[in-house]
């Protein structure tokens, strides 16, 4: 992080005005840098604050970033309470779209690497996820499972003594460097979790290395009401899988998975298209929750099996299955150092949090509505004929907007269009003029703060547009609303990005 005389901050903890250019574009940063930037900057956080950039496991909703909603509506977190545009959190997986995925970059092999990892494998080698005593304790029956097919090998730390938690029957390696456990995830063919540590780089580095990675379904999911450990997160998610035979379809609401201090990833139509190009098949509903969804409904069957621990029948026969199944080394285009340089230079070319929009003149009419009213008369789509704004990102022509059923989210609306919830087109669906093209009956129409708006109230007939800008959010639902939600397109492999955002 830059100190506070690097920033251009005067003596007096930034309460005397700028006096120089800023010396830099973005400040990329965590939540310890920010507050202690605040703290340092005073009066002067205000003017950079569009500026900053942050790095954020577990994502930050909307709801828990705007501080006197929080405040007032009971949001409790230990994070939040920043009041910036919720597309300034970078995170680690597609959380939710309401913020900016990051990502990171793990280690890509070329083919040659590839065909030397899959000729060296042991095909009854496991390694356990985890580095903790703590997570093998209550799996001795799991365990004895898998000891029936597989030779165990685990990377628990010690200082003297072997953990009384992980069983005579494993190898433990102890704590190993980085290349070391790379080595043994080359040669094993299963990497197995058991719960903890929650959504995670080292899943993704395993199937990199040719492994496939096995995970626990919770049930009941894990969330801050049954886990202490997600007590305090600027979030309240869940991920809802509808789908069977390994290919998940639909949504993405209220997600709790998280990983050390953090959480993630939506699902099904994504995966789709951002993952391995599967679809959707035999849809039933349905609630899922894992150990790392992103793993489980971005990428899947093969490379991630996902099944109940507590039934030894469905968990040894994943076991046999696993071990019949041949699997390539595989790196989401995502998690690739190309994937992740497209992604960062679209954000740093195109996100502009500090340009403010210019008044609207005096007596100015009302310009012509930018959308219409689909063909089948279920959506509204970008007018042919009207012309996005220049310089808009993403392009508003990528716009598709429906009128969710009552308790659904946004970003579940979209996915299950094959399409993605987009933040940035809020403002543009803000009116009621856009209840209208879609044929809704609003006896009233009403301005206020809240999370959930735009949307329709169905008792009452009431419909309720957005004050408050900051609170725009794709997460988030209600039974009492019909939420009016934006959606758009993504690349193939990249879905932080539009068909047309290059």
């Amino acid at each position: 992080m830059p100190s506070p005389s690097n920033l251009g901050v005067p003596p007096g903890r930034g309460n005397c005005p700028l006096t120089m250019p800023l010396p830099f574009d973005l400040i990329y940063t965590d939540y310890h840098g920010l507050q202690q930037m605040k703290q340092h900057m005073g009066l002067s956080f205000r003017k950079y604050r569009c500026r900053i950039r942050v790095i954020d496991t577990f994502g930050t909703e909307p709801a828990y970033n705007h501080e006197e909603y929080a405040t007032l509506h009971g949001y409790r977190t230990n994070w939040g309470y920043w009041n910036l545009n919720p597309k300034q959190f970078m995170t680690m997986f597609p959380h939710t779209p309401d913020n900016s995925f990051m990502g990171f970059v793990s280690e890509e092999l070329n083919e040659t690497e590839k065909q030397l990892i899959k000729g060296g494998k042991a095909g009854n080698m496991a390694v356990v996820y985890g580095k903790e005593a703590s997570i093998w304790k209550g799996k001795e029956k799991s365990l004895g499972i898998l000891s029936k097919y597989m030779e165990i090998h685990g990377t628990v730390y010690y200082e003297s003594q072997r953990p009384p938690e992980v069983p005579a029957f494993v190898k433990n390696h102890g704590l190993l460097p980085q290349p070391e456990f790379q080595q043994l995830l080359r040669k094993a063919k299963l990497f197995i979790g058991f719960g903890f540590p929650y959504e995670g780089p080292a899943p993704l580095e395993a199937i990199a290395n040719g492994c496939v990675f096995l995970q626990s379904r919770f049930s009941p999911p894990h969330s801050s009401l049954n886990h202490e450990f997600f007590r305090g997160k600027p979030t309240s998610r869940e991920v809802r899988v509808r789908g069977r035979g390994g290919a998940p379809c639909g949504s993405w609401q209220r997600e709790t998975e998280v990983w050390g201090e953090g959480r993630g990833g939506p699902n099904g139509w994504v995966r789709e298209l951002a993952g391995r190009g599967r679809s959707c098949r035999n849809p039933r509903p349905g609630q899922v929750f894992s150990q790392h969804p992103y793993a489980e409904n971005f990428i899947g069957k093969p490379h991630v099996w996902t099944v109940d621990y507590n039934n030894s029948d469905e968990f040894e026969a994943a076991i046999k299955a696993i071990m019949r199944t041949q699997v390539d080394p595989y790196l989401p285009y995502e998690y690739t150092c190309e994937g992740m340089l497209e992604r960062i230079h679209a954000y740093i070319q195109h996100q502009d949090f500090c340009a403010a929009p210019g008044p609207v003149p005096a007596g100015a009419r009302a310009p012509q509505s930018p959308f219409v009213l689909a063909p089948n008369a279920t959506h509204l789509e970008w007018a042919g004929n009207s012309s996005s704004a220049p310089g808009a990102w993403p392009p508003a022509h990528s716009l598709r907007a429906w009128l969710a059923a009552a308790g659904r989210a946004c970003t579940d609306l979209c996915l299950d269009h094959g399409l993605v919830c987009e933040p940035s087109f809020f403002p543009i669906l803000n009116s009621q003029d856009a209840f209208r093209k879609l044929q809704v009956p609003c006896d009233s129409t009403e301005s206020e703060m809240n999370h959930l708006y735009p949307a329709f109230a169905q008792p009452g007939r009431e419909c309720f547009l957005q004050k408050e800008p900051l609170l725009f959010s794709c997460a988030g639902s209600s039974t009492k609303y019909r939420r009016l939600c934006p959606c758009r397109d993504f690349r193939k492999g990249q879905v932080a990005l539009c068909q047309d955002c290059l």
